[in-house]
């Protein structure tokens, strides 16, 4: 009895609504890549600040490649690596398009903590 119609038959409000839904869901989508980007931005600016501590003070010792290589879904090879600093061995992975050729290779690591240590690229 006093509900008003639209000439093309639909309530009055329900556009206004439809409205405030699409402008929620945009608001969300919004929030979401807001908080990709601060997340993409940490992890790119942490494994950066990693490699320049690296390259700005770094000892250089060799590192002795694990036999065995673990290859990822996206042809990504996991190459296991051992070193020793002053008597203490270290152990970490990287990951590379291909497996190393030789048994050993290069590792750079920080002389105030060892743990802090990436793998020279090889081809």
């Amino acid at each position: 009895m006093f509900d008003e119609h639209y000439k093309d038959g639909s309530f009055a409000g329900e556009k206004s609504r439809g409205f405030r839904l699409i402008g929620l869901r945009l608001g969300i989508l919004l929030a979401i890549g807001v908080v990709a980007l601060m997340v993409a931005g940490y992890l790119k600016w942490s494994k950066a600040s990693l490699h320049d501590r690296l390259m700005k003070r770094h000892q250089v010792a060799t590192a002795y490649y694990d036999k065995n290589f673990f290859r990822n879904s996206n042809g990504v090879y996991s190459v296991g690596y051992t070193f020793i600093v002053n008597g203490k061995r270290y152990h970490n992975n990287d990951y590379f398009k291909t497996i190393p050729t030789s048994p050993e290779g290069i590792v750079y690591y920080n002389p105030d903590d060892p743990s802090e240590n990436k793998l020279q690229p090889f081809e």
